[in-house]
């Protein structure tokens, strides 16, 4: 199956691409990430991202009561109109009504900023005769748990659940969430790592590793999954993962300036300035509209020639 890249409209051939998400074009003259809907056999212009963003996807439901599809979309800010590639029914995500469900994350952040604002100007309150005073944590797990009873299907917020219990040392639980973010998104990568950390945490090694394995075959034809898996394993202190997933998403797009960046920011969290060195000089070579890039290498003592302007 051939498509055109929505930037540089230069043909790809898609037939062995699996499953919808942001892939990269393969030429070196764009390098720029796209998003493939499967279902749809489309591919769409995305903005640029960072590496922080590569997993800002959710799961919403047609809103068609006779379909109630599962349909995967990009995060963002403003509303987005989705159309269900099952029944056609269009629908603005977030709902523009005053019941609809918020998106997780946003609940997160607005509680933390109130609970913020109100330590600071001195007004938290004081619990009252009889009542428990609940901590930060404590009251996040409410409102995700009041989140879940709403909205059982939502797996960023069974998710979040699990990542507040593996906090708590609660391996059980945490896995049990981390399940059934699994069962409602199959590639929710920041989960698949999660679990595998919880497996390593109650000892059952074979087992983690029989996961990590089956995870990182799973993205093993997408450098894009492969890099989201690396992100996920590196933020659970997983760096033989990590590391495996990143020569992976490598291995897929040499030339990809981002996931050489990527690599290069790895090194440096392990101190290892030579390899950083190696892979960010490797990044800038390819995309020299790169100032953090520049900087890094700026303070690794490698000079940057910044092109100049033409008139």
């Amino acid at each position: 199956m051939i498509e055109k890249c929505p930037y540089c409209e230069k043909s790809l051939d898609i037939t062995d691409v699996s499953e919808s998400g942001r892939y990269v074009c393969p030429y070196d003259d764009c390098s720029k990430t796209f998003f493939f809907d499967k279902d749809m056999v489309a591919l769409h212009k995305i903005e640029e991202q960072t590496e922080e963003s590569l997993e800002d996807e959710i799961i919403v439901t047609c809103q068609n009561p006779d379909c109630r599809q599962k349909l995967r979309i990009p995060r963002i800010r403003s509303t987005l109109e989705v159309t269900c590639p099952k029944c056609r029914t269009s629908f603005e995500h977030p709902a523009q009504d005053e019941d609809s469900a918020h998106d997780i994350s946003g609940l997160l952040a607005e509680f933390d900023k109130a609970l913020e604002d109100e330590i600071k100007a001195g007004k938290t309150r004081s619990p009252q005769v009889g009542e428990i005073a609940k901590t930060p944590t404590e009251q996040k797990k409410a409102k995700l748990l009041k989140q879940n009873d709403r909205k059982y299907e939502n797996p960023q917020a069974h998710f979040e659940l699990g990542q507040l219990y593996q906090h708590d040392g609660l391996w059980a639980q945490a896995e049990n969430e981390y399940l059934i973010t699994l069962n409602f998104d199959p590639a929710h990568r920041q989960a698949q790592a999660a679990r595998v950390k919880i497996l390593l945490e109650m000892s059952d090694n074979t087992k983690a590793q029989l996961l990590a394995d089956l995870y990182i075959s799973q993205t093993s034809t997408s450098a894009a999954d492969s890099l989201r898996l690396a992100l996920a394993f590196q933020k659970q202190a997983m760096d033989e993962y990590a590391l495996a997933c990143y020569q992976q998403a490598l291995r897929l797009a040499p030339n990809s300036a981002k996931i050489n960046r990527q690599i290069g920011y790895y090194y440096l969290s392990k101190n290892d300035k030579a390899r950083a060195k190696e892979y960010l000089i490797r990044s800038f070579d390819l995309n020299r509209n790169q100032p953090e890039v520049a900087r890094e290498l700026g303070q690794l003592g490698v000079p940057i020639k910044v092109p100049q302007r033409t008139e």
